[in-house]
């Protein structure tokens, strides 16, 4: 999880990008952040299917549950601005 927050250059307790609230942010800039973090999450399905055979349980994502709600308020941001 660290290692995904620093990649994406986020804080998922701030709200930040960049050090920049995300509310801040152009709805372009916004889409490219949602994707990043999609990608991301994708990764973590992936890589745990090449470990362990098998999709991951909503268990197996918990360590993620800071990131999916990250990843649902850029998705509240990106409506609000349309």
């Amino acid at each position: 999880m660290e290692e995904t927050t620093k990649r994406l250059m986020i804080d998922t307790h701030k709200y930040t990008y960049k050090d920049t609230v995300i509310s801040n942010l152009s709805i372009d800039d916004l889409n490219k952040l949602k994707r990043h973090v999609k990608n991301e999450l994708k990764r973590y399905d992936q890589h745990f299917v090449s470990l362990f055979y098998c999709q991951p349980s909503k268990g197996d994502k918990e360590p993620l549950r800071p990131l999916y709600m990250f990843y649902k308020k850029l998705k509240q941001l990106i409506t609000r601005k349309e």
